[in-house]
């Protein structure tokens, strides 16, 4: 052994040189990566920013004690005008007044009751003409005179009356044959209506022949 020892000491020597060499280099790098790790970690550190987040004050209000409404009261609704319906031809009477003589005419009222038990309104200009025993027309319907529109409205209420003034000419101012025979009748048909009341009256038909406005009374 000693012998063999001896003659390999060479070897031996070799190979706890090697030996050392490695442990020296792996004492080496074991120190090497304990301070590199370490080193990273204080690298990490100084890098890594601390952020403080301020808090933003919170205010603190105090919300205002609600007060006690007073309820508003609804308005109260206009009442909507009732609508008063036109005087029809129905509802009215006709009648007729004194004549009247001035200035070579002769004027009458043609007086319009209103012989219902509700009121009505007329306005306007109702439409004359003078017919024979038969009902034949005695020359033109009668031309408005007076007032133009807008006419006013009248509301007659049960049993009152509303007029327009019927003007005749005089037929002694005229050539014969200018104005049509006598009427036996005066045909009146109320502004706003189609169908006609009629009276007794002896007229001549004569150029001027006129009618008024209704307006109120008789």
């Amino acid at each position: 052994m000693a012998n063999w020892l001896h003659s390999n000491s060479k070897w031996i020597k070799i190979v706890l040189l090697v030996i050392l060499v490695g442990l020296i280099i792996g004492t080496a790098y074991f120190v090497y990566k304990s301070y590199k790790t370490t080193n990273d970690l204080n690298n990490s550190s100084a890098n890594t920013k601390t952020v403080v987040v301020v808090g933003k004050k919170t205010a603190t209000t105090t919300a205002p004690t609600p007060q006690p409404t007073t309820p508003t009261p609804a308005p109260t609704p206009s009442p909507t005008p009732q609508t008063v319906a036109v005087c029809l031809t129905v509802d009215l009477k006709l009648s007729l007044g004194q004549p009247n003589n001035a200035a070579g005419h002769s004027y009458i009222d043609l007086i319009m009751t209103n012989q219902t038990t509700h009121e009505c309104t007329i306005s306007g200009i109702p439409t004359v003409t003078l017919t024979d025993s038969q009902n034949h027309p005695l020359g033109a319907a009668a031309s408005s005179v007076g007032v133009t529109a807008p006419y006013a409205v009248i509301t007659l209420q049960p049993n009152q009356t509303a007029h327009a003034i019927a003007g005749f000419p005089n037929a002694g101012n005229y050539p014969a044959g200018t104005c049509s025979m006598a009427s036996t009748f005066i045909n009146v048909v109320p502004p706003n209506n189609t169908t006609q009341l009629q009276a007794n009256l002896a007229e001549q038909n004569c150029p001027g022949f006129s009618i008024t406005a209704v307006s109120t009374g008789n």
